[in-house]
């Protein structure tokens, strides 16, 4: 499945990964791309989220491209990584 997202987009997922990062996790950030709906081509969600308070960042997945034919595809999974990790990755420019 492929998304095109334009600079716009971009830079808002990572401005919210930035500042979610800059606020140790106090809050968390989701960032959603198209919609759940069957009449659009597709849907990403990306939730941010502290895991524990040692750091670790966990990170949730949705993904559906909205296909009705034996094409669909919609996935679901939930990733951690440490807060160090997920602080530099949001330092990298676009």
């Amino acid at each position: 499945m492929e998304i095109y997202l334009d600079n716009g987009q971009l830079e808002d997922l990572k401005n919210g990964i930035e500042s979610f990062a800059t606020q140790l996790g106090k809050n968390e950030f989701t960032w959603i791309t198209g919609h759940e709906s069957e009449n659009t081509t597709h849907f990403l969600s990306m939730r941010f989220f502290l895991h524990d308070k040692r750091g670790i960042v966990g990170i949730e997945f949705k993904v559906d491209n909205n296909d009705t034919t034996s094409r669909k595809i919609c996935v679901y999974f939930l990733d951690v990584v440490s807060y160090v990790c997920l602080f530099r990755a949001a330092k990298v420019e676009l």
